[in-house]
């Protein structure tokens, strides 16, 4: 125990230098950190002030995004059958690509050896002004399917 006392009285103005540097480092890291927290509390959130504009203006994008989904070609719908008795492997086919309010296109085909035709007909709310086959109208069913999205309001 001596010995300790010993070098404690010999090094003293040391040992009060160095405990006063580590004052210093620990009063420089205080402050530090009360300037971050001040940053935080007080600057950043001054600076995020607009963000509820932003997320309002991101909605209103989203919105008509979705609005504008609706008018896409979602709905398909695809009937394979055999028109004449002198081909085989339903070669035919009718097909409906329609938006969600059922405005698009009924295209059908009809193959038999030697010829192929392609006829097309609009199609406006799921109804054509033409008249249609039964098997475009079996497309027609299957590209309305059972899930039907719910819409806000039909386009003019």
């Amino acid at each position: 125990m001596d010995g300790l006392n010993q070098f404690f009285q010999a090094n003293a103005a040391e040992m009060w230098i160095v405990l006063a540097c580590l004052v210093l480092l620990v009063e420089a890291w205080v402050v530090f950190l009360t300037w971050r927290l001040f940053r935080i509390r007080h600057i950043l959130p001054a600076s995020t002030s607009g963000a509820p504009t932003t997320n309002s203006a991101d909605r209103n994008t989203v919105a008509l995004l979705q609005e504008q989904v609706y008018y896409s070609l979602q709905r398909v719908g695809v009937v394979r059958f055999n028109p004449f008795e002198d081909t085989g492997g339903d070669q035919s086919f009718a097909m409906v690509l329609a938006d969600a309010y059922g405005n698009g296109v009924v295209m059908s085909s009809l193959y038999r050896r030697g010829d192929s035709r392609i006829f097309a007909k609009p199609l406006t709310q799921w109804q054509s002004s033409y008249a249609l086959s039964t098997e475009e109208q079996q497309a027609i069913e299957r590209a309305r399917g059972d899930e039907q999205p719910q819409l806000t309001e039909t386009p003019a």
